[in-house]
């Protein structure tokens, strides 16, 4: 019994045909597969549009500044700092600064795009990942900076 388990858990869901589509679908460097901003869909895209997409993005400056070197150390230490002095002042208790903090050692992130496709094909450009129209970063006074602002999504 316990063997016809294990080759059942071990059998292919896929045809030879449906997996030969699928190493031709990721060998064509033509285009790009990713996973969509919403659900479990994916997405091929034309790899130039997507590469146009993230220039775009990129080059708004709105969003995006070129850095003349990383800052996410510095980043880091004050985040730090910040949950040193919210925890000091009662606003977090010591177990929530450390969740927050986590525990990865700080490094450089890469930049992604998610398609967007639920909306008209006219629209349906990338956008960074976390950002909606209701949720745009926005730069914290200095005076504020000890201050969290969540807003509803």
């Amino acid at each position: 019994m316990e063997s016809s388990l294990t080759n059942d858990i071990h059998r292919p869901n896929l045809t030879e045909e449906e997996l030969k589509a699928l190493k031709d679908l990721r060998e064509d460097t033509l285009i790009v597969i990713k996973p969509a901003d919403k659900g479990s869909a994916t997405v091929i895209m034309d790899r130039t549009d997507d590469i146009y997409e993230a220039l775009r993005q990129l080059n708004d400056t709105t969003y995006y500044i070129p850095l003349q070197k990383p800052i996410y150390q510095h980043t880091a230490k004050q985040i730090s700092d910040i949950l040193d002095t919210m925890t000091h002042d009662g606003l977090l208790t010591k177990k929530q600064a450390t969740y927050i903090r986590g525990k990865d050692t700080p490094r450089p992130r890469y930049f992604y795009l998610l398609s967007i496709i639920h909306k008209p094909p006219e629209t349906c450009v990338g956008r960074p990942p976390g950002l909606s129209g209701q949720n745009i970063p926005q730069e914290i006074p200095s005076s504020d900076k000890h201050k969290l602002s969540l807003s509803k999504t």
